[in-house]
């Protein structure tokens, strides 16, 4: 299952792309286990969105992840716990 969030309209893609090209990389280092990494990644993206949401919750994520033991074909699957 994907989850997408909407960045604005089409006409405000240039805007944002820099927004989404750092959340892209920080989601792609944590699907690569690079915990620390996509740490500093994520709080790249609060640079320039400070109230993000998803943001913000891969933040909390991560401080989850490194507490557990993952299965050695985690690609970076979240388990939701809460609605």
């Amino acid at each position: 299952m994907s989850v997408y969030e909407l960045s604005g309209r089409i006409e405000q893609e240039a805007e944002s792309r820099e927004l989404r090209e750092r959340f892209a990389r920080a989601l792609d280092l944590l699907a690569k286990r690079d915990f620390a990494q996509a740490e500093v990644a994520f709080k790249h993206v609060l640079e320039l969105s400070p109230k993000d949401g998803p943001t913000a919750f891969y933040l909390e994520q991560i401080v989850e992840l490194r507490l557990e033991t993952l299965p050695a074909d985690w690609k970076g699957e979240i388990t939701l716990k809460d609605k």
